[in-house]
């Protein structure tokens, strides 16, 4: 698959079915494990941070960077 914007990949967390593992230990049980390390930044958190950045964005701040899983978001009108 094809994206065209990091923030995309976001939340498209694959499922990885662990069915040798559910046959021997989990009878009639499909156990399921999430990638959460596949996403952009390496964690859960990306969710609750891109969430963050589109409430600033709507808000009218303005995105700054991300340095170091850091995002820096300032306020685009003086209040």
């Amino acid at each position: 698959m094809l994206y065209n914007d990091i923030s995309e990949l976001v939340g498209a967390t694959p499922l990885l079915s662990v069915s040798r593992y559910s046959k021997k230990y989990a009878d009639n049980a499909s156990i399921l494990c999430k990638l959460e390390y596949l996403n952009p930044a390496g964690s859960a958190k990306d969710r609750i941070a891109l969430s963050m950045i589109k409430d600033a964005e709507e808000k009218g701040w303005q995105f700054v960077c991300a340095l170091e899983n850091r995002a820096v978001i300032y306020r685009g009108n003086a209040e």
